[in-house]
């Protein structure tokens, strides 16, 4: 019988490696995306046969010990911040650990699009 090892042994197996480009990080968060837009019931899933041979590993080109240990370590918040944010509370941020990120894309978007004198609005964007 075929056992597979869970992610977290696999974890535990595994030898941290520092990061070693940017590159990788941008094939990281491209399997992110990817993962969000074909939605499988469990990571180790993207890495099955199912999905066609090696499709993971050949288009994120990242191996699925590589990748899970990576999504365990990023972090974007501090960790005496998270305290504060507490879920019930007054004031809490759903999206606080990932808040500096999207505050970022926010920001970089609204940099690179510019209103112009010739913008039009359809019909169908405005309530009668």
């Amino acid at each position: 019988m075929n056992q597979k090892r869970s992610p977290k042994r696999v974890l535990q197996s595994f030898l941290w490696k520092p990061v070693e480009s940017t590159a990788e990080v941008f094939r990281f968060f491209a399997g992110l995306l990817m993962m969000g837009i074909i939605r499988l019931p469990q990571i180790r899933d993207y890495w099955s046969e199912d999905l066609g041979p090696d499709f993971f590993k050949s288009k994120i080109k990242m191996f699925r010990d590589r990748f899970l240990a990576l999504l365990k370590c990023i972090k974007f918040s501090d960790l005496a911040d998270d305290a504060k944010n507490k879920k019930g509370e007054e004031g809490f941020d759903p999206v606080f650990k990932i808040r500096v990120l999207v505050q970022h894309l926010k920001d970089r978007c609204r940099s690179l699009f510019q209103l112009d004198k010739y913008i039009s609005i359809d019909e169908r964007m405005l309530r009668f």
